[in-house]
């Protein structure tokens, strides 16, 4: 399987967004599945399932700064190129999505998610899938 699949089976069989773009990309970053999924289990839902920002752009973006960022704050050189890369990431996601916002990409208010019928619960599960989706899709790119 290649990441995308592998991202949509971890988020088809209950892992959150954010979770399954850092568990995918552990071969990249280093990071064991379990920290990664562990890590990334906070981010979920819009961070915290406030419905904030996408779990699959926070956990992108996670990734982004483990491959790519400085632990020294002097590397102003290697901050600058993190920006860019974060700054094109987001733009690529906002194109496809038009947001980066949980709710926004979703439609609902992610609270409220168990209130929604049937059809509607699917309809949230395809919009996340399709986010997770891209946002490996440009992680592959970027990395």
């Amino acid at each position: 399987m290649n990441r995308a699949d592998t991202a949509t089976a971890l988020f088809k069989d209950g892992h959150d967004c954010s979770q399954t773009l850092l568990a995918v990309f552990g071969d990249v970053t280093g990071m064991d599945k379990e920290t990664a999924l562990k890590l990334g289990s906070a981010f979920a839902g819009g961070i915290g399932k406030t419905g904030e920002t996408c779990g699959a752009v926070t956990g992108a973006l996670m990734v982004i700064g483990l491959v790519h960022g400085s632990a020294d704050p002097r590397d102003k050189d290697t901050r600058e190129k993190l920006y860019e890369l974060v700054n094109g990431f987001i733009r690529k996601f906002r194109e496809m999505n038009a947001s980066t916002l949980c709710r926004e990409i979703i439609g609902h208010d992610i609270k409220l998610i168990g209130s929604l019928s049937s059809e509607e619960r699917k309809e949230v599960h395809k919009k996340c899938v399709k986010s997770v989706e891209e946002a490996v899709r440009i992680l592959e790119e970027i990395l």
